[in-house]
């Protein structure tokens, strides 16, 4: 049967032997050879280019072998390596320039070991799948996850780091050479393939990586989970950015979720040294491409409706967030933290309030939360608290209660609003609460209700729509 896609695996497994003299040897086991798989003609489009913009075909590919260990019980991240690439970049492009199909170099009888060591990798474990035919990162992998053996490099606990090559021959024609039992001897010929895939898989006893985001190409936050080898050896680490001091030594974990990475776009590098009980200390480092930052906060991508607002309001110091790099825009805003944010905003953000006594409010001992900031709004006439001596610090705000809290801190406590007509929202009467101090808002600018007619005086700020109304009163945006 003629076939236009064919594709190979091997294990190929090693023990380094090292001897008093300080030379090596290689002891190669060949095992698990599943035979080439025949399949359609292949998905050609002898013309197209095969990089994309954003990362090409092979960090596409890199991205998927992580995905698949992921999605197969969440298995460590393989790190990609430029000496294993530089091997499995040879190999594709031999292949395809000098038209086999093999394993083995049919002119050179080099094997993957071999290839590796040539590149540079002195290995422990070394494997490799290669396939040809399929156009796209998705298609290749595809067709080695549904291949029991191609599946079982891509999902095996031996290796660590990965290289990946690919080749395009737009020219290829019916004369590629077959070695269909990997015994370096070409059975016949075969053809056109015009794409050939090399994943050069390979683990070194003495290295352990590093992997932000699962070796993903690029990002578009600054916060990002490392994963570091050394599960059962080390006990110790530490980290840091490039240009950046090392943090304290920590004991040793696999997984390290929301490091921050340095601010700006561009290509960011994480190093990080891990320590063994003994005393050894062994290197490791990662890069990505932050791009399209989404803006200070995780949570707050730039199509998010309050995105302008929010980011004024960060910037000028009035808000660093809620924590973990986001600012929870959907959260309500208690009274505690209404103070903070309006002597902020009237004051700025190197402003700290005098310290508290702990006795202007029943529920706001010195020690609570924004005690100083509740107590200085208090004497600046913003506030009067909310009944029988108590602030209530915990209880979320509402809209009718921010109205009256921004115009004050717009103006003094002495400000007093125009008379409500009652005509401008149909829930909020002339005879409401607050009702003059919501329609004077209105006026200002600030707010336009909270929907057709109406402004849901009753409804608890959240901090989304909260960062419009300081934005808006304290004249931040541009």
């Amino acid at each position: 049967m003629h076939s236009n896609r064919r594709l190979m695996s091997f294990f190929l497994l090693a023990s380094l032997l090292w001897n008093t003299a300080g030379a090596a040897s290689d002891e190669e086991v060949w095992g698990g050879l599943p035979p080439p798989l025949m399949s359609d003609p292949p998905d050609v489009v002898p013309n197209a280019v095969l990089e994309t913009s954003g990362g090409g075909f092979a960090d596409q590919v890199m991205e998927l072998v992580n995905e698949q260990r992921w999605n197969n019980g969440a298995l460590p991240p393989l790190k990609r390596n430029d000496l294993l690439d530089t091997s499995a970049t040879g190999h594709s492009t031999n292949m395809g320039a000098r038209n086999f199909f093999s394993h083995c170099d049919l002119d050179t009888n080099t094997s993957p070991g071999d290839r590796a060591e040539n590149a540079g990798y002195h290995w422990n474990y070394v494997g490799e799948n290669i396939a040809a035919g399929q156009s796209t990162p998705e298609s290749v992998m595809n067709t080695w996850m549904n291949s029991s053996g191609h599946r079982a490099n891509i999902l095996s606990s031996n290796y660590r780091e990965l290289g990946i090559g690919y080749y395009q021959d737009s020219t290829d024609a019916a004369n590629v050479r077959l070695d269909q039992d990997s015994n370096c001897v070409s059975e016949s010929t075969s053809g056109p393939f015009y794409y050939y895939w090399t994943q050069a898989f390979g683990r070194r006893d003495n290295i352990y990586p590093l992997v932000i985001d699962r070796e993903q190409y690029q990002t578009n936050s600054r916060y990002v989970d490392l994963y570091l080898y050394g599960s059962g050896t080390m006990t110790e680490m530490r980290f840091h950015n490039e240009n950046g001091a090392w943090t304290s030594w920590q004991p040793f974990s696999a997984n390290v979720a929301d490091w921050q990475l340095s601010s700006g776009e561009g290509m960011k590098e994480v190093f990080a040294e891990m320590r063994t009980g003994t005393g050894t200390v062994y290197s490791a480092s990662d890069t990505i491409l932050v791009q399209g930052l989404t803006g200070t906060f995780d949570d707050v991508p730039q199509s998010y409706w309050a995105y302008a607002s929010i980011e004024a309001i960060a910037a000028a110091g009035i808000t660093g967030g809620c924590g973990g790099g986001n600012y929870c825009p959907t959260s309500n805003v208690t009274r505690a933290q209404m103070a903070v944010f309006l002597l902020r905003g009237i004051y700025g953000s190197a402003y700290i309030p005098p310290t508290a006594s702990g006795t202007m409010f029943n529920d706001v001992p010195k020690t609570a939360f924004a005690a100083d900031w509740i107590e200085q709004l208090a004497l600046e006439g913003i506030t009067g608290g909310c009944g029988s001596g108590n602030y209530c610090p915990d209880s979320n705000i509402t809209r009718a209660q921010m109205a009256v809290f921004l115009l004050r801190a717009l103006y003094d406590s002495a400000y007093i609003p125009p008379t409500a007509t009652g005509t401008m929202f149909s829930d909020v009467p002339k005879t409401a609460f607050a009702a003059a101090w919501i329609e004077q808002l209105v006026r200002e600018g600030i707010t336009g209700g909270c929907g057709t007619g109406i402004y849901c005086p009753d409804a608890p700020v959240k901090r989304d729509q909260m960062a419009v109304f300081l934005a808006r009163t304290f004249d931040l945006l541009p």
